[in-house]
């Protein structure tokens, strides 16, 4: 009783916390907010604050829940943090932990966690607009962020001062309304940020299989099936270093890419290695001549069409250039071309070969 008189707590226990973000705000949040970050008032000692079964319950937009169970530590110069967060969106599952030792005094937050979706009736990226109709994904996140020390209440005091996060994508037997084709990925990645700064490497070369391509898509790259079953698409994102690296200054910022695409279809591929540094200002565009340069390489690709067709042994682009801001581009390189089976608009060849300089220019 004489704790509880002289506003010492030695620990605050709330179950059954629960925010329902669907329907219309009022004002709750703000409130508490005001409350938690107001400097007036009767000043309360609470060495722990012990969440159990809480939970957010997000809007029409993302419709799902988060679940909270966990601790804050308040006995320290610091706020310590033990939680336990789960996702569920239906379709998604997701676990992740946070610990923290000092989190509002600049500390590292650590965190980690896993998660799987059933892909089938999701929406996919592109013009389309097709849905899943099969498949799932697996994916892990494990790293630390170091929140820099400010006010809480600002929304910009909890961007991470530096990152460093790893983590997997698999997609396994992902199917579409489109055709018959299977798809299947693995990507490791691993975001780091410093100063404002990011960057995003690959842990090993990214690949993605696509089988069962439709017969119109064949026909559509001039490819016919071999030994009549539709040969497999693979495509491999791989680099030396970052994949993108991000830095800002002055009003925008500068924008590196580098990375191998390598794809092969049957006997065919193709490969292009690329890279090209960007600054842009507040609106992302250009504000500066961009320098890009590339390898594109092309083997073993049959092409047959109305007009007649041609086996493309080797095909290789050596070029570098710019991308100005007013939009122009100019790029050029050696070019060096060797075909066999020519027969093109009434020319005919056993074998042909192009070795030159090679200029683009709009």
């Amino acid at each position: 009783p004489a704790d509880l008189v002289s506003g010492r707590l030695r620990e605050l226990q709330i179950e059954g916390l629960r925010f329902d973000l669907r329907g219309p705000r009022d004002g709750t949040l703000a409130r508490l907010e005001e409350i938690a970050f107001s400097e007036g008032g009767t000043q309360i000692e609470l060495s722990r604050i012990v969440i159990e079964n809480a939970e957010i319950v997000l809007g029409d937009a993302v419709a799902g829940v988060i679940a909270i169970d966990g601790e804050l530590d308040l006995s320290g110069e610091g706020l310590g943090a033990a939680l336990e967060i789960g996702l569920d969106l239906g379709h998604t599952t997701a676990a992740f932990t946070v610990r923290s030792n000092d989190l509002d005094q600049g500390g590292v937050a650590v965190v980690s966690g896993s998660g799987e979706s059933e892909l089938a009736g999701i929406p996919l990226p592109g013009p389309t607009g097709d849905t899943a109709t099969g498949g799932s994904a697996r994916f892990t996140v494990e790293g630390t962020a170091k929140i820099p020390a400010g006010d809480p209440a600002r929304a910009d005091s909890w961007l991470a001062k530096t990152l460093s996060l790893k983590g997997d994508l698999i997609l396994s037997g992902v199917t579409t309304s489109i055709g018959s084709e299977v798809v299947w990925a693995d990507i490791g990645w691993a975001l780091s940020g410093d100063d404002g700064g990011l960057r995003i490497d690959l842990a090993r070369p990214a690949r993605l299989v696509v089988q069962g391509i439709a017969p119109g898509t064949l026909a559509a790259l001039h490819l016919a099936a071999v030994d009549g079953a539709a040969p497999e698409l693979v495509v491999e994102l791989s680099s030396s270093g970052p994949v993108v690296a991000w830095s800002p200054g002055g009003d925008g910022g500068m924008a590196e890419f580098a990375g191998d695409i390598a794809v092969s279809i049957g006997d065919a591929a193709a490969e292009i290695r690329a890279t090209a540094k960007i600054e842009h200002d507040a609106s992302w565009r250009l504000s500066a001549p961009a320098a890009v340069a590339f390898r594109a390489s092309a083997a073993a690709i049959a092409y047959s069409g109305a007009e007649g067709g041609a086996l493309l042994r080797h095909a290789e682009w050596v070029a570098a250039g710019s991308l100005t801001p007013d939009g122009a581009a100019d790029l050029q390189g050696s070019l060096t071309v060797e075909a066999s089976d020519v027969s093109l608009a009434g020319f005919k060849a056993d074998a042909a070969a192009i070795d030159g300089n090679f200029r683009v220019r709009w």
